[in-house]
């Protein structure tokens, strides 16, 4: 039964503005950061240029500053109202007798996780095969001016560090799938969160965004006096090289994950007395 409700919404999501809006404001950034890699190393040697892995919008050596001040709103788009547009179309109305409440809004939240990941997916590893064929393969400069020792160890703080150093390509993919993950559990805890929202859409971009918020305030005064970041960004970031704590972000996106389901399942179980 849950397989065919997440199919039923997948479809009905799929239908949904919200998603293609999403999409085409993700490809305007990698367009935009694209034509200007072109630009930028037209007519270098390969040498002086970096990486095509280096070089996608969501890499550290990407001007991506504009990508991620959004993306606390953007990543509430594709699936994030999904609830709210079945509620004012009486959508929910059809579907919760089909499908059973408990079905329905589980199914919902599996939804809106499938919806997101692959709408945050598609553009970047489009994006990484265009630029391993628009660039040279052996291309290996680094206009960074970091010395030698220090880049070695920002090489360090990369999530899989070995993996890097052995087969970059296949850590870039990697790295483009957990930005993924990381974005599908915000789509659902926005779901999660609008099951209780009134009205109004807006307020589903209000918790996401608030979250946000209030973990740049504890980084800039509490996680940086003790020597890393909890910046979701620079978690999602590839080839961040700064100190970060992996255990402590990991904790903090299951317990965002388990908060959604918590929320879901006693708005079923509310629903369903």
């Amino acid at each position: 039964m849950f397989r065919k409700s997440i199919k039923s919404q997948i479809r009905i999501s799929l239908s949904q503005k919200e998603v293609y809006i999403t999409l085409l404001i993700l490809c305007f950034f990698v367009t935009v950061n694209y034509f200007g890699n072109v630009f930028e190393y037209k007519g270098r040697d390969v040498v002086n240029m970096y990486a095509p892995y280096k070089l996608i919008t969501i890499s550290e050596y990407a001007s991506n500053f504009r990508l991620f001040l959004i993306y606390p709103l953007i990543v509430v788009l594709p699936a994030g109202m999904s609830f709210c547009i079945d509620r004012d179309s009486r959508e929910i109305n059809y579907l919760s007798v089909r499908l059973g409440l408990k079905q329905y809004y589980f199914g919902k939240l599996i939804t809106a996780f499938l919806i997101t990941f692959m709408v945050f997916t598609v553009p970047f590893l489009f994006e990484l095969v265009i630029n391993c064929i628009a660039f040279p393969l052996k291309a290996s400069g680094d206009e960074s001016n970091i010395p030698y020792y220090d880049t070695v160890e920002a090489i360090k703080n990369y999530i899989f560090p070995a993996l890097y150093v052995k087969l970059p390509y296949l850590h870039c993919i990697i790295g483009v799938f957990l930005w993924e993950i990381s974005a599908g559990i915000w789509g659902t805890f926005a779901v999660a969160v609008s099951l209780y929202v009134p009205k109004f859409r807006l307020f589903v971009f209000i918790p996401v965004y608030l979250t946000h918020t209030i973990l740049g305030r504890l980084d800039d005064t509490v996680f940086n006096s003790r020597g890393f970041e909890i910046l979701p960004r620079d978690y999602m970031v590839i080839h961040n090289g700064i100190n970060k704590n992996y255990p402590l972000y990991l904790m903090f996106m299951a317990l965002i994950a388990a908060i959604s389901i918590i929320i879901t399942w006693h708005r079923s179980r509310r629903d369903m007395i």
